[in-house]
């Protein structure tokens, strides 16, 4: 997952070379523009300055980075415009976007992660006031759009351009005028409006998400079936009671592994109720703005308006794939189904009308796996130590991608639990830095994202300016008995999410809105999502894995009854992901007022015809990637075919550590960032064009 904030920067760290300006009592205003213009870190200790440490510091970056945009838009339109050339109109825009929006995204991490509550409140109103800024002078401002517009009509204008500087001046046109730029006065005055109205009530979205505080409690016997080791990291109340949230690692335990059912039913609802009912009027309040931002630039619904541009163009052409795959999904999943209600644990039992409840499923699935592939996922898990696993992520990408890794702990950074990387090329040179933050606690953000932060450059010289990055996961925390255990599930999302920040850290571009994963947006997992499949090599699975206490790999025993196992309940997940597809279509839909638990209901009964519905969650309500993925949920699924395409032609050739190989592909598929077409780096490394045939045989459809 990709974390977004207008442009999707986001930002980082602190540590002892911060210390000194606030001995000082001189707030640190961050990393500053160098003499080009842009922001370069040019030493590790640079790093630690990138994170804000206080409030101080977070309002005096505020004022430094808003005096900045006014002084240079300012300056900006009262150019002539006979004079405009590509340095003093792309490369100077593309300079004030990428300082401001870096700030704007530093704040939007802070207040997600931050333990310190008046840190996030100070992170979430500035936030908002840079956004709504953005808007007056940038995305509202019909004169700076003019002068592209004008820029853009003279053919020696174009002519002097490259591929990618052409790019990147129609998709600067074409996202003025969907915000309405080129329309009449009055229509520019209200998509306004409501652009500002949707600033605060998507932080506020987001937000209730992260700082929902469900707390449940249970007896021992309620937890029967779950690990004495994972009891044992819990604390309990005056009544003797365990206390369990909702993060991730305890939503993996109970569902997958609690005996009693009362007990994963009750676990089911509360997560599935998360930021309910607070969130159900803000996200209606989103979906019908949304709607009438659609109406008045002219787009049949939200979901076309989002979608233009990119590489699906209209809802019509994902509605197509979606009703050309479902009924083959349908009919595999429905196999999978019966092998599962052929046997049920004591503690199942299916509907009357023979239907699995939800609070069921993932308890079914893990007993299926156990019982007939002999996978025990806790286990298996004994073999990805966290720091383990995270050496051999290193070694197996140091050799495809031909990059080096160094992991600095103790980086007293925004939380004790926060570690650094450092990614070097073959000589040395300092490609970029990842801050990893893995473990839940209380007011984090809950799932998993990369968030961007300063973009990696490489100017007209050749001069790399270095990517600053950071992962926020919520993995398995280390008790006092055992290290950090991860899940195969945990360590496929840590593949997935490093994926996202080797694709920021090598796609190293002139222009700093075009680096990295700034792509179409339903091309952006490809790069992530492919690297999950290494996980499905023996070989790799060999290199990767080291049991916590013996040192030794995954015996090949083992490797085979995962390997063999993971292909079933395929069909079951992609039931599950055509639904999120659907649903996501369906609320940006054409029409301002939507029935959201009917539309639900209607769209898991047509994805997953063996699943009961609960009418009394509403998983919508903590569904993060309606604000920032919107309608473009779908690109998860667009992706994966391409990344299915992409992995079977690599593993063809034997390649998954071979860095020749690698090489080729990080220069086709990650290097050019956003200044390419996708479809044309997809063709260019595959030779043609990409095919859904890989992936019907990846889930057993071929």
């Amino acid at each position: 997952m990709i974390a977004r904030v207008l442009f999707p920067f986001v930002v980082i760290t602190i540590g002892s070379f911060l210390i000194y300006f606030f001995i000082k009592g001189e707030p640190s205003l961050g990393i500053l523009p160098d003499h080009t213009g842009y922001q370069k870190v040019e030493s590790l200790g640079q790093v630690f300055t990138v994170y804000p440490r206080t409030i101080k510091e977070i309002n005096a970056r505020t004022h430094e980075s808003i005096k900045s945009l006014k002084k240079s838009i300012e300056s900006l339109i009262l150019l002539s415009p006979e004079n405009l050339n590509k340095d003093n109109l792309l490369y100077a825009f593309d300079k004030i976007a990428a300082y401001f929006t870096t700030h704007i995204s530093l704040c939007h991490l802070v207040q997600l992660t931050h333990p310190d509550e008046k840190m996030r409140a100070a992170a979430v109103e500035v936030t908002t006031q840079c956004e709504a800024l953005w808007i007056d002078l940038v995305s509202s401002n019909e004169s700076l759009y003019k002068m592209f517009k004008h820029y853009a009509d003279d053919s020696k204008n174009i002519s002097e351009l490259s591929d990618a500087e052409k790019l990147y001046l129609q998709d600067i046109i074409n996202d003025f005028e969907r915000d309405g730029l080129h329309l009449s006065e009055d229509i520019r005055l209200e998509f306004k409006k409501i652009a500002k109205e949707l600033v605060d009530l998507c932080n506020q979205f987001s937000l209730n998400i992260a700082q929902d505080s469900t707390q449940l409690y249970f007896s021992e016997e309620e937890l029967s079936g779950v690990s004495a080791e994972f009891k044992h990291g819990l604390s309990k109340n005056s009544e003797g009671l365990y206390k369990v949230v909702l993060d991730y690692p305890t939503t993996e335990m109970i569902l997958n592994r609690c005996e009693v059912e009362s007990t994963r039913k009750k676990y089911f609802q509360a997560k599935d109720n998360k930021a309910y009912p607070i969130n159900q009027p803000i996200l209606e309040k989103i979906i019908g703005l949304r709607d009438g931002m659609a109406q008045l630039t002219g787009f049949e619904s939200y979901a076309a308006y989002e979608m233009h541009g990119l590489m699906a163009k209209d809802p019509e052409r994902v509605q197509t794939l979606l009703d050309d795959l479902l009924p083959k999904v349908i009919k595999k999943s429905a196999e999978e189904f019966k092998l599962l209600a052929a046997d049920l644990p004591s503690s199942v039992v299916l509907t009357k009308d023979k239907k699995i409840k939800p609070w069921d499923m993932s308890f079914l699935y893990n007993y299926h796996k156990k019982k007939y592939y002999q996978v025990d996922e806790l286990a298996l898990a004994e073999y990805f130590p966290l720091e383990q696993t995270i050496q051999g992520l290193f070694n197996i990408y140091s050799k495809f991608f031909n990059i080096s890794f160094e992991h600095l702990k103790d980086v007293n950074a925004w939380h004790e639990d926060v570690s650094l990387v450092v990614i070097k090329s073959p000589q040395e040179e300092v490609l970029g830095y990842v801050f990893l933050d893995l473990f839940p606690r209380s007011n984090k953000f809950q799932h998993a994202a990369k968030f961007s932060g300063i973009n990696a450059r490489i100017d007209k010289d050749g001069n790399r300016y270095p990517a600053v990055c950071s992962l926020v996961c919520n993995f398995t925390k280390p008790s006092s008995a055992t290290p950090s255990l991860l899940k195969y599930q945990e360590v496929s999302t840590f593949f997935h999410e490093f994926g996202h920040a080797l694709h920021s850290i090598l796609g190293a571009t002139q222009l700093s809105l075009q680096s990295g994963t700034h792509v179409k947006h339903d091309f952006v997992e490809m790069p992530s999502q492919i690297l999950e499949y290494w996980l499905e090599d023996r070989e790799i699975l060999k290199l990767i894995s080291s049991h916590y206490i013996t040192g030794e790999p995954l015996s090949d025993e083992l490797i085979e009854s995962k390997l063999h196992q993971i292909k079933f309940g395929r069909a079951l997940f992609y039931d599950r992901q055509i639904w999120l597809t659907q649903l996501a279509l369906a609320f940006f839909a054409q029409g301002s007022k939507k029935d959201l638990q009917q539309l639900e209901k209607e769209y898991l009964m047509m994805t997953s015809p063996y699943l009961e519905y609960d009418d009394t969650t509403h998983f919508y309500c903590s569904w993060g990637h309606l604000t920032g993925y919107g309608s473009k949920y779908y690109g998860y699924l667009w992706s994966r075919i391409i990344a299915c395409d992409v992995f079977d032609t690599i593993n063809s050739k034997k390649g998954l550590l071979k860095g020749s190989i690698g090489k080729h592909y990080a220069a086709l598929m990650l290097a050019p960032g956003g200044s390419q077409d996708p479809e044309k780096m997809v063709k260019d490394f595959l030779q043609r064009d990409w095919s859904q045939d890989p992936f019907l045989r990846y889930i057993g459809l071929l």
